[in-house]
């Protein structure tokens, strides 16, 4: 291979990486939180999102440590705060399970229920008080 051929493959090469990491979702959330044994599940068994004074909201996701949901968008301006989830990560993933409390920081205060979109479903969270 002539050096300018390697250039060229070297090139190729580091524009389809950054192509490719622009195709990554990016969480939008504030942080992870350690888990609390305060929390419950609802009476359904779904897992509301909790509130912390003054301005905290956590929602717990779950998924592959290699896929990890994330929160790409949170639209404060509804009523419901929707909270867009994709997979990051792939396209191969682990089969293990990790549960992570999310953070996020919102202006508005505290809503009564959040929206949890993961694509073309939609799943409404109460929220509660985080020390139960």
């Amino acid at each position: 291979m002539s050096i300018t051929q390697w250039c060229a493959a070297l090139t190729i090469a580091g524009l389809s990486v950054m192509a490719l990491s622009g195709c990554v979702p990016q969480s939008v959330a504030d942080g992870e939180v350690a888990w609390s044994d305060s929390w419950e599940a609802s009476d359904d068994g779904s897992m509301p999102a909790f509130w912390e004074e003054p301005d905290r909201l956590i929602v717990i996701l779950g998924g592959s440590s290699s896929c990890p949901s994330v929160v790409t968008k949170v639209d404060e301006s509804e009523g419901l705060v929707p909270l867009t989830v994709e997979r990051a990560g792939g396209p191969a993933c682990t089969a293990d399970m990790v549960i992570a409390p999310t953070l996020f920081t919102l202006e508005m205060g505290r809503p009564a229920h959040v929206v949890m979109r993961y694509g073309s479903e939609e799943h409404v969270l109460d929220v509660v008080d985080a020390e139960g």
